[in-house]
Formats: C-alpha cells, structure tokens, sequence
C-alpha cells in the first residue's frame, strides 16, 4: 500500500486504510514518500530515518533550553543552559540503545512520534514563559503547540501520554507550590457537595473507560502465550531493564527479539517484586523530592510516565528496544543532573573555568564513548544475515529471531542453512508464541532449491498437518500460495483448490492480510488455466472446471460465490464484455446497496452522538448502560429509559430488540426471542434484529430456528464485516442439529426396539 510511484492525493488516500488506522498515517506517507522518490531502494528509507533522529536531536534540544528557561531553573547565564541542553540531546542522540529505533526501518513510527511529541513540549513551554509578555506570541506558540501534537497523535498512540507530561510541566516548572498545596485544596474541596459530586461523576466516568479498556484489552490477550497479570508483573521486570540499559549503555544487551521469562506471581522468578519494588521507590521518591531537584524528579517521571501505555496491560509484545526512544530522553536528563549536582559539590575549590573545561571535557570523551558504541552496534545490522544472526545468539529461544534469520538466508541464497534455522524455530515455539507458517514457508522454499519438488511437497503438506491450533496467520496466504502451486505442478487439482480456498478464507477472516490477495488470485489462475483442457472437478461440485466458461469467468464467478468481491471485481475488469462478468457485477451492485443500508442501521451509536430527540437520547442512554450489565440496579434503570423511547417512538425496532438484550444477558432466554420477533416485526429488513434473534433463540435451545435467523441475516447483509465468523458458528449449529437429530433416531429405534420385545 506504501509502494506508490507518483504522489497524488488518490495514492495518499489509502494509507490511513492499513492494520495501523489513522493513528500511524504519517509514516504511512513518509514511507510512501520514500519509496517514491528512492524506487524502492532501501537506502532512501535510512535515510530519511537519519534525517528524521537528526531532527529529533535538534527538537531534544530546544524542548531542554526551553525548559532550562523555566522560572524555577533558570540559572545565572545562558552558557550553562546551553551546556546542559546541548550535552543531554546529544548524549541522547548518539546513545545506542537508539539504534534500533533508527536503523530499523519500520521503527520511525517511534521517531516521529518522539519528534513531534518534544516539539510540542518545546512549544508549549515557550508560550508559557512569553504569556505575560505578549499574549500574541503565546497564542502563536500554544497553536503550534497543537499542530505538533497533532502530528504526535497520527505518528503513534502512546502520543496520549502528551497531556500527562504537560500538565506535569506545569505543576512542577511553573507553580511548584501547587504540591505543597496539594493536600490542603483537596481537603478544602472535599467539604463543598458540589465539587464531592463531580469528584464521585469523575470517578464514575473513569471507572467505565477504564473497566471498557480493560474488557477490550482482555481480547487481545487470547492470542498471546501471558495472560494480562503476567503482563504486568513481566513488565516490572522489563522496565527495570530499560532502565539499566540506558544508564549503563552496551551493545551486547541490544537485540531485535529478547527471551523473557514470563513473571507467573511476585516470587515467580524473584527478580519481579525487586522490579516492583524498585519502580515504586523510585516512582514515591521522584513524587516527594519534585520541589526540591525538579530535573531529576521531571526526568524520572518522564522516563516511567513514557512506557507507561506500552509497559502495562496493553496486550503488546513484552520487550522491544525501541520502546526506550523517547522515555530515555527523561533518564538521561535525570542522570546528568545527578551527576552535576554530585560534581558541583566535589568541584568546590576549583575555578569557574577549571569546571568548564571539565565538564565539556568529560561530556566530549562521554560522547565519543557511546558513538563509538553505536557505531558497533550498527554492524550488527550490516546485513539482515547479521541482525538476524545476532537475534538468534541473543535470544536462542525466541521462534521469531529463528523464523527471521530463515527468511534471511533465504534471500541470500543460503537455503541449508535456511531450512536448520526454520527447523529450528518450529521446534521452540508453542501455543501463542510461535511463527510457523513464517518457518515452515522458509523450510519449503528451502527443501525446494535442495530437494526438489516432490520433497518440498510432502514437507509442506507435514507442516501443515503439524500447526499449532490457533497459529500466527500473517504468513499463512503465502504458504498456502506456495502449496497450491507445488500441488498443481503434481497434478493433484482439488488438492491445490483447498488450498487456495483456505487462503481465501484466511484473507477474508483477517483483513490486514488484504496485501496478499494478488499472490492468492495468481496461485487460483495457475491452477484454472492448468486444468482448462482436462475436465477436472477442482471444486467438487460433480461437473468439469471451468466446463463452458472461460477460466476468467469460472475465477469471476468462483470468487463472488466466496465472498471474495475484491478478486471477483479485478479478475471481472479483465474480461469487460463478458456477460458473466456482467452479471456478477450487477448482483455485487445490488448486494453493496443492501450493504449501505444495513451499515447504516447497523448498531446504536447514532442515538449517542445524533440524536433527533428526547426517545433516541433516552434510547442512548439505554444502550450505555447496557455495557454495564453486570452491576446491581442497571438493568432497571436501563429498561425504564426503554419505556420512555418507547412512549416516544412506538414503531422504534431498537427498543425491543434492546430490551432484549437485556433479558439475554439477564438469562432470561425465551423472554429475549419474544422481545426480538416483535422487533423483526416492526423492521423485517433489519439484520440487526434478525441476527439478535438467532443468538436469542440459540440461547433458548432453537437450533433450527436460530440457522434460520442468522441464514435471513446473511441475506440482508451479504457484506457482514463478521460474515466468516457467522458462518463458521452456523456450521457448528448444523453439526449439533445433525448430532440432535441422529440421536432423537436413536432413541426413537430403541423405543421401537423395546416395544417389539415388549410384545413379544
């Protein structure tokens, strides 16, 4: 998607449409803009990457003069704000823990996430030390201000700890009293009724988001190998890692992947609660010291307030080097203000000069120290052999650094050593923390160049009979690409259409997969054009393929009776005259159209932020509270809200179908099948209603009857975004009804037996 070769809004357009949504566009368009202006050449990539932690530098820089400008700081001469901006940004920059940030790549999302969120710092404070002189120039600023932070927010999420560090700026630069007052104005506050009100609806606001985030979270913690307490005791231990790692610098404790052990309790390994432990003493310390050495209390809290979001319970990855990027800037500052205030006091008898000389001194040898350091640290990425190869010596277990290097020697031509290192890695991974299609991909490929095909064949169908039960699916459309083929150069026909189909099915349960669909419709036209003149059935529909049509009118139609519209659209534009073709295009019009429709009808949101009136307000609310089904007492004021939309609206469909989720989640099953047949009534043409009526009735025993709902609901919407997960739960419906079925036989057989002994 990123591949583009002319600039134009239409190219630009789709890159907010990757896995990453509008919250990482900017690098989207920076890659984008590289590939375009380089040809795709991988130089092109670092360097805008050296120009981007260039800039970074020289944003460090500012936001460090402009905070050493703060009244609360604010030193004798300009020249020591200088030394200490100066030696801090580029102590930072030329530190190799950000290596990884910079020379890989993909990481700029990191970079420029760090640029804009210090730019918007720097700018932020330079309106707060100009607002008594000219409200105009603080105005200029703050607005900039909000530019920067823009950028921040559409480089990276965890851009939202932005309001957090500069409203610690405020507090602890520009009224450092408020933490002395602190305990005195909320004691004050306490006694008003009006400000405890907005205290206990604050906290009631924020115990929703927070409990919402964390069921939302939960989710994503089903494809991991920890659950979310492991998460959190692990990232105490990880932290603390972190924090070495910058204030002891060595390149040998930099990987691209790092074996973790997952922290099971506080004991579980010992070093957790240490880990705990220190980060709260260092956490309580920075708190009670923050009016006494600001710098330091500022950058610690900066350093743990920056990892926040990607060290707690998001269901992230547990470590990554680059995660350091911007919370080093913190640690660092920290150290250097230690350090100084500990030099200040040793250095009492010399002369001004003599400290100078000094501390420019021991920062230059500092600097040339840790670029030295970097500049070791970048061989290890001389090649993408070497990186990989240092991963997998630093990480031994970790199935990814294996799968990696695989796909490296790959590339290089080293296919022996390829297929040990895949072997490898499908040997140490296990259930939510493998890469087995990525290894098992590189160990055909492999076996393929060594052995042949007919062995890289029986290699790859092994494998897949061998994958784990809910394997990383990222590299899966390649492999089954990949298998497809080799099936149908061994002429076995259906065996390579599964294969396709399955890589369809893939495709269309994981959209962020959408980029291999090409090399899936190449792998099904192979095998159509393979078999146009020998009247196979590849489909197992009892009739030769493609028969009378042409292969690209038998792919058209094949792929629009799968779902896949994309393909059947792009392989339909090929043959433009051909009345199949036509046909399928007219039949995907219709079915868009419905599509559009129940879209729009689709959920409640609209009632929340486009109400038309005191029932859809009322209908909103209902709804809002139904996310907290679990407490005591929602549910009846939940259904009173219901009453009174349904006073208002009486034709409203989305009252009862909402009362009966209510009843659903309350248990009360055949309550909520009443409720949503009178919501069907009122909007047959609602799939919204008819898919609820298909759990509802599922809930209350109706298997046929809940097939036939959810089978209506697919009519309505044949673009349902969950349609494959639909599917599949009708497919387990049909397998229980035949099992109902085949065991009411049974019975019934025995009853007859016995009554035919009986009467004998």
């Amino acid at each position: 998607m990123t591949h583009v070769t002319e600039l134009s809004p239409q190219t630009l357009k789709p890159l907010h449409q990757t896995q990453f949504g509008p919250w990482r566009l900017l690098p989207m368009v920076s890659f984008a803009f590289d590939y375009w202006w380089g040809n795709g050449s991988v130089a092109a990539y670092h360097v805008t990457n050296n120009v981007i932690h260039a800039l970074c530098w020289l944003a460090c820089l500012w936001m460090l003069w402009v905070l050493l400008s703060t009244p609360r700081l604010v030193p004798a001469d300009r020249d020591k704000r200088f030394f200490g901006a100066l030696s801090v940004a580029t102590l930072w920059a030329l530190h190799p823990v950000q290596t990884s940030a910079v020379t890989y790549v993909v990481q700029r999302m990191a970079t420029l996430q760090a640029l804009f969120f210090m730019a918007a710092v720097a700018a932020f404070i330079q309106g707060r030390l100009g607002v008594y002189a000219s409200r105009a120039k603080a105005a200029f600023w703050w607005s900039l201000a909000v530019l920067f932070s823009l950028g921040a927010f559409l480089s990276k999420e965890n851009a939202a700890m932005l309001p957090v560090i500069l409203g610690l700026i405020e507090v602890t630069f520009f009224r450092p009293r408020w933490w002395a007052e602190l305990p005195r104005r909320l004691g004050e506050s306490l006694k008003k009724p009006r400000i405890v009100l907005l205290v206990i609806l604050a906290g009631v606001v924020g115990f929703w988001v927070v409990s919402s985030l964390l069921d939302s979270f939960s989710k994503g913690y089903e494809i991991r190998h920890f659950t979310m307490k492991e998460r959190l005791l692990t990232e105490a231990r990880v932290v603390m890692r972190y924090f070495f790692t910058v204030l002891v610098p060595d390149p040998r404790a930099l990987s691209l992947e790092h074996d973790v052990e997952v922290s099971r309790s506080l004991f579980d390994p010992p070093a957790t609660v240490l880990s705990l432990a220190a980060i709260a003493g260092l956490l309580s310390a920075s708190l009670w010291t923050i009016t006494r050495w600001p710098l330091i209390s500022f950058g610690l809290l900066w350093f743990f307030l920056n990892l926040a979001i990607e060290s707690s319970v998001v269901p992230l990855e547990l470590i990554f080097d680059h995660r350091m990027y911007l919370p080093s800037v913190g640690l660092i500052l920290a150290a250097f203000e230690a350090v100084r205030r500990v030099f200040s006091k040793a250095a009492g008898r010399w002369t001004i000069h003599e400290r100078e000389k000094i501390a420019w001194s021991a920062v230059a040898v500092l600097s040339a120290v840790l670029c030295l350091m970097t500049f070791v640290r970048n061989e290890d990425w001389e090649t993408a052999v070497n990186i990989n190869a240092d991963a997998v010596r630093k990480a031994p277990n970790h199935p990814r650094a294996h799968a990696n290097l695989a796909s490296a020697l790959i590339r290089a031509g080293r296919y022996a050593e390829a297929v040990e290192a895949a072997q490898k890695a499908v040997e140490v991974g296990r259930d939510h923390f493998e890469e087995h299609f990525v290894a098992a991909t590189n160990l055909v490929i492999g076996r393929l160049y060594l052995d042949g095909e007919e062995k890289a064949l029986e290699e790859a169908e092994r494998l897949l009979g061998t994958a784990p039960k809910a394997p990383d699916a990222t590299a899966l459309p390649n492999f089954l690409t990949i298998l497809a083929t080799l099936q149908t150069r061994a002429e076995r026909y259906r065996d390579a259409y599964g294969s396709v189909q399955k890589a369809l099915d893939v495709l269309a349960k994981f959209p962020r997969l959408r980029s291999d669909a090409p090399m899936v419709y190449a792998a099904m036209n192979r095998l159509v054009q393979a078999v146009a003149e020998k009247n196979e059935d590849i489909d197992g529909d009892g009739s030769p393929d493609p028969g009378e049509l042409q292969p690209t009118e038998w792919i058209v139609r094949k792929l629009h009776d799968l779902g896949d519209w994309e393909g059947a659209k792009r392989f339909a534009d090929t043959v433009p005259a051909s009345p199949v073709a036509q046909e399928v295009r007219r039949v995907m019009a219709l079915a868009e159209e419905r599509n559009r429709f129940q879209s729009a009808q689709w959920g409640y949101r609209n009632y929340l932020w486009k109400p038309k009136g005191l029932a859809d307000v009322a209908a909103g609310a209902a709804y809002g509270l139904h996310r907290w089904h679990g407490f005591a007492g929602i549910e009846k004021l939940g259904l009173k809200l219901l009453h009174v939309a349904e006073l208002r609206r009486p034709d409203n469909a989305d009252v009862p179908l909402l009362k009966g989720w209510y009843a659903f989640e309350a248990g009360r099953a055949q309550e909520a099948v009443a409720l949503a047949r009178q919501a069907v009534a009122l909007a047959p043409q609602s799939a919204k209603a008819w898919i609820a009526l298909g759990f509802f009735e599922q809930r209350a025993g109706n298997v046929e009857r809940s097939l036939a709902a959810f089978q209506q609901t697919l009519e309505l919407y044949p673009g349902y975004p969950k349609r494959q997960v639909l599917q599949q739960l009708m497919t387990e419906l049909h397998t229980q009804l035949a099992a109902q079925s085949a065991e009411k036989e049974s019975a019934q057989q025995a009853n007859v037996t016995a009554t035919f002994h009986a009467r004998r």
